[in-house]
């Protein structure tokens, strides 16, 4: 769920815009235009049925959101843009780009920092 904001999908939404649309800046700002309405009709789209189903908040804690909210909203953000779905459930990680820096919980920015700290201290092993 850390992956699933407004702000993200946002931002995944802007930068696969430049990415499409790289060295025009021109057609990049349309395509910008373009992709943040198809996403936010796709949030709304996907939230509604969410709701009607009784499933809650795409943005709650307990949804299981991977398969409940990003698969099906996805498929109609692209369907949307007239494109196949570029960005399917194996490749969720790479929303983690597009996380807005504010957004990261404390914890998770703790254990990160646990991490390098351990990796630091790591020799190569001589084989």
């Amino acid at each position: 769920n850390y992956l699933c904001s407004p702000g993200t999908l946002e931002a995944y939404a802007r930068a696969s815009a430049e990415q499409a649309q790289a060295g025009v800046p021109l057609l990049a700002r349309a395509e910008v235009t373009q992709r943040l309405e198809a996403m936010h009709a796709a949030i709304d789209e996907v939230s509604q049925a969410l709701a009607t189903l009784g499933k809650g908040s795409p943005w709650n804690a307990n949804t299981k959101v991977s398969d409940e909210f990003l698969t099906p909203l996805f498929e109609a953000y692209f369907r949307r843009l007239g494109l196949r779905n570029l960005l399917r459930k194996k490749s969720f990680y790479e929303l983690a780009d597009f996380v807005p820096e504010e957004e990261i919980d404390c914890e998770i920015r703790d254990k990160l920092d646990a991490i390098v700290a351990v990796a630091g201290k790591a020799t190569p092993s001589a084989n």
